[in-house]
C-alpha cells in the first residue's frame, strides 16, 4: 500500500512547490489573458475541460515542495527516499531535483502538458459509455521517455505504425500521437473492442483540423485576467459548456434533462477558467447577455455603502462578506432552474412567500428594509475555548445593512413577537448605548440584537456588541490594506487572520508535519488573507487575496490528517 502512495507523494511534492510559491496579496485585476500553452495544440470546438501545468523550472519547485512536505515523507519509507539524489533514482528511475534527471527521461527541466477532456473520446468500458481523457506532455526525446516508462512499467511498451499508435502494457492496450509539439496518450486501460471504438476519435483529435482553443474569444474571455508575458502560468483549469453538446451526441445513455441542463446553462454560462502564476491566481465565470442579466438578479451592482470592517479588531478574527439583490433574488434563483429538471420554478417562488409567512412580514417588508449586505464575523481566538466549554463561549458577531432605518426599526420587533406567539422563546428588551435592543436566549445560547447607525447587528452578549462598536477605529480593520474583501462591491468576500489557526495547529498532533509547509511558513510571515468575488461586465471574477498560501493551509491539514490514518495502518496493509 505504502510502496503505490509514491507517484501520489511525488505529485504532492510537485504541487506543494507550486502552492508554496503562490502567497499573493492584492488585486487579480488587470490585462492578460494569454493562457497555458497547451491551448494552441486543442481544437476549440470539441475541448471540454483542459487541466494544464507550465513548471517553468521543475527542479526548483521539486525542490520548494520537497521542503514544504519533508515530515510527510516519513509517512512510507519509500517516499522517504526522495530526500536524497540517489535515492531519487533508485525510487523514480531518475532525479526531479536535477534538469539532467529530467532531460534523461526525454522531458526535460521546464515540464509542461496536462489532462484534456474532448467530445471525440468517447469509447465503451463494461456495459457503459465513457469519457476517456488523453494526456499530453511536451516531450524532447520520446524514445528516452519510452525506455523509461518501460523501466518503471516492468514491461515492454509496444508501440504500433502509423501516425496514431497503439500502446500495450501487460495485454491492455492505449493509443499514442504526436499533437504539435506535445506527446498525446491514452492511457493503456483498454480491451481491443474499446481501443477500436476510440481510435477514430483519437485520430480526429491528432489530427487537430479544427480551430486552436488558443484563439477561441470565449478561451480569452474567461483568463482575461491572466497575466502575460514575464509572469509566467503554472497552472490553469479551462471547461466551455458548449462543446459539451457534441458529447451527448455520443453518449446515448445521457438522459434527455441533461441535454437541456447543458443547453440552458451553456447560453448562459458558457465559460470558466481559473490560473495560478507564482504571484497570483484568479478565476472568472463568463457570462452572455442572458447570464448577466440573471447574475444581475441575484446580486446588487450598486455601490456598498457599508464599512464592515470597523466593527473588527485588527488581529485574531475571520470575516465573510455576502452580498444579495433582494428585490429580484427569488425570480434570479428561479431562474437558476433549467427546464425539464422536475422542479417547478414557480415553487421557488412559493418560499418567498413561506419564508414571510414564518417571520410575520412580507418579503417586500423585508427587501424594502435591508440592502442585502451582510457580513458573519468570528473571533477565531476563542475557537478552542467553545471547543472544550461549548458553542456559547465562541465570539461572533453578524452584521446586516439596512436601506431604511425607520421600516427597520418598526419590523424587527414585529418579527420577534410573531415568532414568540408560535413557540420561540420571547425576547427581552434592554438598551445598548441608548438604543432599544433585544436578548434571546435559544437552546442556552444568547443573542442580543440591536441597531447601530445603517447596521442590524447580532451578537453573544450586549458587551462584546458595545466593545465592537465602542473600538478605536484606528484599532480597527477599517481602511486596512485588504479591507476591500468586506467593505468594496463585492459578492462575497474573506478576510482572516490565520495566526490562531497556526497557533492551534501547533498543540495538535503531528504539528511539526503541519507546521513544516511552505505555505504555513508564508502564512507566518504575513498571517492576512482576503479574496473577493465581484461581478463585472464579464461575468463572476476572483478578484484578489491569498489563495495559494489558504491552499496550503488547507492541503498542509488533509496532509497531516492522511499522515495520521496512515499511521494506524500495520505495514503489511
Amino acid at each position: 500500500m505504502k510502496r503505490a502512495l509514491v507517484p501520489l507523494v511525488i505529485l504532492g511534492v510537485l504541487a506543494a512547490g507550486v502552492l508554496a510559491a503562490s502567497h499573493y496579496r492584492g488585486s487579480a485585476g488587470g490585462q492578460g489573458g494569454a493562457g497555458p500553452r497547451l491551448a494552441s495544440a486543442l481544437d476549440a470546438t470539441h475541448t471540454i475541460v483542459v487541466l494544464a501545468f507550465q513548471l517553468d523550472d521543475a527542479p526548483r519547485r521539486f525542490a520548494e515542495g520537497l521542503a514544504a512536505a519533508n515530515e510527510l515523507l516519513s509517512v512510507a519509507p519509500e517516499a522517504a527516499k526522495l530526500r536524497d539524489p540517489q535515492g531519487r533514482k533508485t525510487l523514480l528511475g531518475f532525479d526531479p531535483g536535477s534538469a539532467e534527471g529530467w532531460r534523461s527521461i526525454g522531458l526535460g527541466p521546464e515540464l509542461e502538458g496536462g489532462v484534456v477532456v474532448d467530445a471525440r473520446l468517447v469509447t465503451r468500458k463494461g456495459q457503459e459509455r465513457t469519457v476517456v481523457p488523453a494526456l499530453l506532455l511536451r516531450v524532447a526525446d520520446r524514445e528516452r521517455l519510452r525506455v523509461w516508462a518501460e523501466a518503471r512499467a516492468g514491461s515492454r511498451i509496444e508501440l504500433g505504425p502509423g501516425a496514431v499508435a497503439s500502446v500495450k502494457v501487460r495485454e491492455r492496450l492505449g493509443l499514442l500521437c504526436t499533437r504539435g509539439a506535445y506527446l498525446a496518450l491514452i492511457a493503456p486501460d483498454l480491451d481491443e473492442a474499446a481501443q477500436a471504438e476510440l481510435r477514430p476519435g483519437f485520430e480526429a483529435f491528432c489530427a487537430g483540423a479544427g480551430p486552436p482553443l488558443a484563439g477561441a474569444a470565449d478561451f480569452h474571455g474567461a483568463l482575461a485576467d491572466a497575466p502575460a508575458g514575464a509572469q509566467p502560468i503554472l497552472g490553469a483549469c479551462y471547461v466551455q459548456l458548449a462543446a459539451a453538446a457534441p458529447l451527448l451526441d455520443r453518449l446515448p445513455e445521457a438522459p434527455p434533462q441533461v441535454r437541456q441542463a447543458l443547453d440552458y446553462y451553456r447560453a448562459r454560462f458558457p465559460a470558466l477558467a481559473s490560473f495560478v502564476t507564482p504571484t497570483r491566481t484568479g478565476f472568472r465565470l463568463t457570462t452572455t447577455p442572458e447570464g448577466a442579466k440573471l447574475l444581475a438578479q441575484l446580486f446588487p451592482r450598486d455601490k456598498n455603502r457599508t464599512t464592515f470592517s470597523q466593527l473588527l479588531p485588527t488581529k485574531g478574527w475571520a470575516a465573510y462578506r455576502f452580498s444579495l439583490h433582494l428585490p429580484t433574488l427569488w425570480e434570479g434563483l428561479a431562474q437558476l432552474v433549467p427546464p425539464g429538471v422536475g422542479v417547478d420554478p414557480a415553487r421557488v417562488l412559493e418560499a418567498r412567500s413561506q419564508l414571510g409567512e414564518h417571520l410575520g412580514v412580507s418579503w417586500d417588508e423585508l427587501q424594502s428594509a435591508f440592502a442585502g449586505q451582510a457580513m458573519l464575523a468570528v473571533d477565531l481566538t476563542t475557537v478552542m475555548q467553545a471547543g472544550m466549554a461549548g458553542p456559547g463561549a465562541l465570539g461572533w458577531i453578524v452584521a446586516l445593512s439596512a436601506r431604511d432605518r425607520a421600516r427597520l426599526d418598526g419590523l424587527v420587533p414585529r418579527i420577534l413577537e410573531h415568532l414568540a406567539k408560535h413557540g420561540e422563546p420571547a425576547a427581552e428588551p434592554l438598551t445598548v448605548r441608548g438604543r432599544k435592543g433585544y436578548k434571546l436566549v435559544i437552546e442556552g445560547l444568547t443573542i442580543v440584537i440591536a441597531r447601530e447607525q445603517d447596521l442590524l447587528l447580532f451578537a453573544p452578549s450586549q458587551s462584546a456588541l458595545e466593545v465592537a462598536l465602542e473600538r478605536p477605529t484606528a484599532e480597527t480593520l477599517r481602511g486596512a490594506p485588504l479591507s476591500d474583501a468586506l467593505d468594496g462591491d463585492v459578492v462575497f468576500g474573506q478576510l482572516m487572520d490565520t495566526s490562531p489557526l497556526v497557533a492551534l495547529a501547533r498543540m495538535a498532533p503531528g504539528a511539526s508535519m503541519l507546521l513544516g509547509a511552505g505555505a504555513f511558513a508564508a502564512l507566518e510571515k504575513e498571517p492576512m488573507l482576503a479574496y473577493a468575488l465581484r461581478v463585472d461586465e464579464r461575468g463572476l471574477a476572483y478578484v484578489g487575496g491569498g489563495p495559494g498560501a489558504f491552499a496550503g493551509l488547507w492541503a498542509s491539514f488533509v496532509a497531516g490528517g492522511v499522515a495520521a490514518f496512515l499511521r494506524t495502518q500495520t505495514p503489511g496493509e
